[in-house]
């Protein structure tokens, strides 16, 4: 994800992302998913809201990234509720390019120039590979 876009997130959902994550490593995927991101960080801010916080552990993003085609939202901790946003959001983004953010499906093999990788794209970003992979501005 683009710097600016990675800065975005981060600003608007404090409570998912109060430190830097792992590593501070930057979120690793592409900007194709930045408003499937926004919404599930504004459904797990909600449920960090609703949680005790003296006594809730903390359920900050460790790590976001793209694997095996799909993206993955790590947390420190999560609820049953948590875990279920985190679950839609990984099948969602397997239907929904990681470049452009259109309707885009897994592709591996012979679909891809890089055929030990799967990612979900779009049939006009089906090559597309920038960055580590990941579409970014050029």
């Amino acid at each position: 994800m683009t710097p600016d876009l990675d800065k975005k997130l981060r600003a608007a959902y404090p409570l998912v992302f109060p430190e830097p994550l792992l590593n501070d490593e930057p979120i690793r995927c592409g900007d194709g998913w930045y408003h499937l991101l926004w919404v599930l960080c504004g459904g797990l801010e909600t449920l960090i809201q609703q949680e005790d916080t003296e006594t809730a552990p903390d359920y900050r993003a460790v790590q976001v990234k793209e694997k095996f085609g799909a993206l993955r939202l790590y947390l420190d901790h999560e609820t049953p509720e948590m875990t279920a946003l985190l679950s839609l959001a990984e099948r969602l983004s397997q239907h929904v390019c990681d470049v452009c953010g259109r309707a885009g499906r897994p592709r591996s093999g012979d679909d891809v120039e890089r055929p030990l990788l799967v990612r979900t794209r779009c049939d006009e970003h089906v090559n597309w590979f920038g960055r580590e992979g990941f579409a970014h501005a050029t």
